[in-house]
């Protein structure tokens, strides 16, 4: 799980729906030349994942694409299946909250929203077995320590755009999301690699194990269990970092590293974003032989999302402590 630390200029040109590819060689387009991926080190936000930033902001773009086309009539389609047939059910936006804050703001935001409810179904459906490449089941993947937080930033990046410029052509966008990675890792403050390489033996048999082997549940011994649209990162703990990496983080991060908080917007005023967007999801494979399921339906919603957690966060303390869910 753990995979190759980089410095933040090493990260190449974003290719839109490139992260997903890189890691699924079944695609057209997969291993695409230019786009870099793997862990960096950060002052504000801790261990990152590259693809899932870019993942998820590819999803926010995809969701803007089909809001702006449906806003006043609403939509269904069908989307990538992860572990479940998944559907996004948009009912016409009301022109009052479009009036108040502007189409633009409107539409990025319940896209931002629906993307992050889509990445935490693919936490969920990892934890519960579901695998992308279907080498093995994803157990060990789903909720990782860095993972959440990747997604929360990428979900984050187009806060603000214009949706003309995000949707006048894949190469315009490709570029300005370099341009808004480049600037979220100003505020993020990523260290060098030889130092985000320290960071991670430094939690090695706390977050991580090295000596497992997979498909071994316990390669990944930390989740980040928490999925409401408030987000605070887990930076390295003092007690696991050695005098010397403390010292040195502090010299780098300019002294005693503070985490940033990730927001996700999931209403504008009175309007709850659930009241006219749902995913329906109904899972297969693996996630489907869950006994949850049996609970509350084949078919379930984002509303269902704080009941299956429940079941996670048991399943999580059972199979790895009573602190998995902890950064120390």
């Amino acid at each position: 799980k753990v995979g190759r630390v980089l410095d933040s200029e090493d990260l190449g040109p974003h290719r839109y729906d490139g992260a997903t590819a890189a890691i699924d060689d079944e695609r057209e387009n997969a291993f695409p030349w230019g786009e870099a991926n793997g862990l960096v080190y950060t002052c504000r936000a801790g261990f990152l994942d590259t693809a899932h930033i870019r993942e998820q902001v590819d999803w926010v773009a995809f969701f803007i694409s089909q809001i702006d086309r449906n806003l006043t009539t609403g939509t269904e389609v069908d989307l990538t299946p992860e572990g479940a047939e998944r559907r996004l059910i948009l009912k016409p936006i009301p022109p009052e909250l479009i009036d108040r804050y502007g189409r633009s703001e409107v539409i990025v935001a319940v896209a931002q929203w629906l993307a992050y409810q889509g990445s935490i179904w693919h936490e969920i459906a990892q934890w519960y077995g579901w695998s992308l490449v279907n080498l093995y089941p994803e157990y060990l993947s789903g909720f990782s320590p860095e993972d959440p937080i990747s997604n929360a930033i990428g979900i984050s990046l187009l806060s603000g755009a214009d949706i003309e410029e995000i949707l006048a052509s894949e190469k315009t966008y490709n570029r300005q999301v370099d341009q808004l990675i480049q600037i979220a890792f100003e505020d993020l403050e990523p260290v060098p690699s030889a130092l985000g390489e320290r960071a991670v033996r430094a939690v090695d048999q706390v977050w991580w194990n090295s000596e497992a082997l997979l498909p071994d549940n316990a390669v990944v011994q930390r989740r980040y269990l928490k999925t409401d649209t408030t987000l605070e990162p887990w930076l390295l703990p003092d007690g696991l970092a050695s005098p010397q990496l403390r010292a040195d983080l502090r010299e780098k991060c300019g002294g005693q590293p503070q985490a940033l908080v990730f927001r996700i917007p999931e209403a504008l005023g009175n309007y709850a974003f659930s009241d006219f967007a749902t995913l329906e999801i109904t899972p297969h494979g693996f996630p489907a032989e869950q006994p949850i399921f049996e609970e509350i339906g084949p078919t379930i919603t984002q509303q269902d999302f704080p009941r299956l957690m429940q079941n996670v966060r048991a399943q999580t303390l059972t199979a790895l402590g009573p602190r998995a869910h902890l950064p120390d």
